[in-house]
């Protein structure tokens, strides 16, 4: 995490991340921060009572999209003056401003909520109000147990912004608000424009960074951020032909299951020297799957299922149920190694509480290691691609 010295002090305060990891991003922020905050989700999560009853648990408020009906949308008055009241006490509320999530690093138009409300506390309260530009950045979408980053960037002074244009309409203070939090959140994450270069763009960007995304997410943020530039505008002289090597490289790639990372894993003897270590960590990676098997296996079946359906928030579900099937698993593992394996209850307790924390980590570290391993295997055996990369890095 950057920038936490950005969230300003003794003022009414909204945080306004980037939104594309759903359930994951919020708590990301609570995480980080691990002070009070109250944040915002879409409104028909809370049509049942019980999920309704544990988001108000959480401090999270209902947010009416205009998706959800002109009509539904004016029961975000009501909740406005909740959100005055909780800025107005200083504590921070947390507003997705793109309205919903998407797993692309681009930015949805970035709506007039967040202003709406602002604009509002800055007229009713003397103390001052900001808006706090946040970005956050992943590794990996879709993959449990990635690394992610968050950067909270120059916050935005709603009071002194009004202040300064005292003829200004609240269209008009609205566009120039949003224009500016789009341009700050967009400097905080690897930022594409979402067009129809999308793709190759992104596609450029994984495979001119091969072998630059190791190290801390701040290293590989500038190495993604410099890789875009510089093929931006598309329609420059030159990057067209770096785009589409770069788009049909990774379709090939995909097609074949072999992930960007493999082409920057090195020959034959690294490819050896790791399958020796894999063997050996072999039933290491078992007994972790057997001890987390608790709280890996309903997640895994009810993704499987279709139970839910949105990829988006696979992480989120697997992080809900691996917390409530933690005390499952404790407990039984207790009570195995004291009953069964006769090991006596306080170590017992002890070794399951550690390996609780422990074991199912390890386990989705192992298994992308391993998953990387048959994409090196498949590598092996494509020249062809081997050859198709070679010629990309001399465009690069």
């Amino acid at each position: 995490m950057t920038g936490k010295e950005n969230i300003p002090e003794d003022a009414s305060v909204i945080i306004a991340p980037n939104h594309s990891n759903a359930l994951m991003d919020a708590l990301v922020v609570l995480q980080a921060r691990r002070t009070p905050t109250v944040f915002g989700a879409r409104a028909d999560l809370f049509q049942n009572p019980l999920l309704a009853r544990f988001l108000t648990f959480l401090k999270i408020l209902p947010m009416v999209r205009k998706r959800d009906g002109i009509r539904n949308v004016i029961k975000n008055l009501d909740i406005q003056e909740d959100i005055l009241e909780v800025i107005g006490d200083k504590v921070p509320f947390c507003m997705f401003a793109e309205g919903t999530h998407r797993a692309k690093h681009s930015l949805l138009p970035v709506g007039k909520g967040v202003f709406r409300i602002a604009v509002a506390a800055a007229r009713a309260s003397r103390i001052p109000v900001f808006v706090v530009p946040t970005g956050i950045e992943y590794s990996d979408y879709f993959r449990y147990e990635g690394t992610m980053l968050l950067q909270f960037g120059e916050p935005i002074n709603v009071s002194e912004y009004i202040a300064a244009r005292p003829e200004a309409g609240d269209a008009e203070l609205y566009r120039g608000l949003t224009a500016a939090l789009k341009e700050r959140m967009s400097g905080l994450f690897t930022y594409i424009p979402d067009d129809e270069n999308y793709d190759a763009v992104w596609a450029y960007t994984k495979l001119a960074t091969v072998g630059k995304r190791r190290g801390p997410l701040t290293a590989r943020l500038a190495e993604n951020r410099r890789a875009v530039a510089s093929v931006l505008p598309a329609d420059a002289p030159g990057n067209a032909e770096k785009l589409s090597a770069a788009l049909d490289l990774d379709r090939r790639l995909h097609d074949a299951g072999i992930s960007v990372l493999s082409l920057g894993n090195g020959g034959l003897g690294r490819f050896l020297l790791k399958t020796l270590l894999l063997l050996l960590l072999l039933p290491f990676q078992l007994f972790c799957g057997i001890f987390a098997i608790l709280q890996i296996a309903p997640a895994e079946y009810m993704i499987r299922k279709g139970i839910i359906k949105d990829e988006a928030f696979f992480n989120s579900f697997r992080y809900g149920l691996y917390s409530l099937g933690w005390p499952v698993s404790f407990i039984l593992w207790t009570l195995l190694g004291t009953f069964v394996f006769r090991s006596g209850f306080w170590i017992s307790l002890i070794a399951s509480f550690v390996l609780s924390y422990l074991a199912l980590p390890a386990f989705h570290r192992g298994m992308d290691a391993y998953r990387i391993w048959v994409s090196d295997l498949k590598l092996l055996f494509r020249k062809d691609l081997k050859d198709s990369f070679r010629k990309f890095r001399e465009l690069v």
